[in-house]
């Protein structure tokens, strides 16, 4: 009885073991008239998809009662149809619902709900929202996601760990856990951090996310970063993380990491990574020609080193011309534009100013943080 959930741990649904076999199959392909076990008994145990010839193979005759002449649904919707019920739904592990709130999601991805939202029409051109509820069994209608409603229509949000419409592939993909320390003057400083996958071979950049730390408000804070990414055919995947001081008016480099993923090769990969910043590094002579930029060591790889770009210029040795263009206090790294407070957008241009409303009193300075999480200003003393 407990071969299948044994063998196959992470897939909830594969919980059918064919007779006189160790195969095991997914519940929703019971029944679907195609036949998977040896022994056929997959479809053997039903006699009710044997009378309905009019569901074409990988299909489900739906129960309606003594008639036969039911609907024919995707099996993705079988079990989620208040009138498609099949007798191996019970197998399905059942989830407990939990009401759904995006303040939750504040170090999960870039939503969030802002406290207010400026009116770009006038009132009387403005609809009042309608509250659909939703049912406890929608929970299951997305397998690793969260249902709601657009239109009258049922739609998943995934998690960046699952993508599908109803949430049901697994991404390939590499989750960072990420501890800052900081050291001596930068213990005061807003600090922005630039975490992107690489091609090791190229240093081509597949993916990156953006983080803004401030060392007072988060120094117990352990960040969660997704890392989705395609399965490699040109070489090893790496990771580099780099630390930036930032105010209003400018954005300075302060340290680089570069960090090797051994099992480059394998569909899910974790890394933990505690970095120190304002530590020094090892001053050692740089081995790689930059071009147009200048010489960067990384802080735990005594001989590698990593060319910073000087405006307008890119590649790995800054060779070639650069065709992104930001903003004039903001700073390109790996084709994307790290903003100072107070701007984002892809180039920088985009203005975000929550201390506008702030009033700070004796001598505080309020600075503006990052517009996709719940906290957007932090005041200092």
């Amino acid at each position: 009885m407990n071969h299948c959930p044994v063998e196959y741990p992470l897939e909830i649904t594969r919980r059918f073991r064919c007779w006189n076999s160790s195969k095991c199959i997914r519940l929703e392909d019971i029944c679907d008239g195609i036949e998977d076990c040896p022994l056929y008994d997959d479809e053997y145990l039903c006699p009710r998809r044997k009378n309905a010839t009019n569901c074409a193979a990988g299909t489900i005759a739906c129960d309606l009662g003594s008639a036969f002449e039911g609907p024919c649904l995707p099996k993705s919707e079988v079990c989620t149809k208040y009138n498609c019920y099949t007798t191996f739904c019970d197998m399905y592990p059942r989830r407990i619902y939990k009401p759904f709130s995006f303040l939750s999601f504040d170090h999960y991805g870039p939503l969030t709900i802002y406290e207010s939202v400026k009116k770009l029409t006038s009132s009387s051109s403005v609809q009042e929202p309608v509250a659909i509820p939703l049912n406890a069994n929608d929970s299951d209608y997305c397998n690793r996601g969260t249902v709601v409603m657009s239109n009258g229509i049922r739609q998943c949000l995934c998690s960046p760990s699952f993508y599908g419409t109803f949430c049901e592939y697994q991404s390939e993909r590499l989750t960072i856990h990420l501890k800052i320390e900081t050291l001596g003057i930068l213990s005061q400083s807003i600090l922005r951090f630039l975490i992107c996958l690489l091609i090791e071979n190229t240093n081509n950049v597949i993916y990156c996310e953006e983080i803004v730390h401030v060392p007072y408000m988060h120094k117990s804070l352990k960040y969660v970063v997704y890392l989705v990414y395609p399965r490699s055919t040109v070489g090893n995947y790496s990771v580099r993380v780099t630390a930036f001081s930032c105010t209003t008016k400018d954005i300075k480099l302060v340290s680089l990491w570069y960090f090797h993923i051994r099992f480059w090769f394998l569909p899910v990969n974790r890394l933990s990574i505690k970095i120190n910043v304002g530590k020094s590094s090892t001053s050692v002579p740089c081995s790689i020609d930059c071009l147009h930029g200048v010489c960067m060591p990384y802080l735990n790889l005594v001989n590698e080193q990593y060319c910073l770009c000087d405006d307008g210029w890119s590649g790995q040795h800054c060779h070639m011309p650069s065709i992104f263009k930001c903003s004039n206090r903001s700073k390109l790294i790996d084709s994307k534009c790290i903003c100072p407070l107070g701007t984002y957008g892809v180039d920088c241009n985009a203005l975000f100013d929550p201390c506008r409303a702030i009033v700070c009193h004796h001598g505080g300075t309020c600075f503006p943080l990052d517009p996709r999480t719940s906290e957007k200003f932090y005041i200092l003393f």
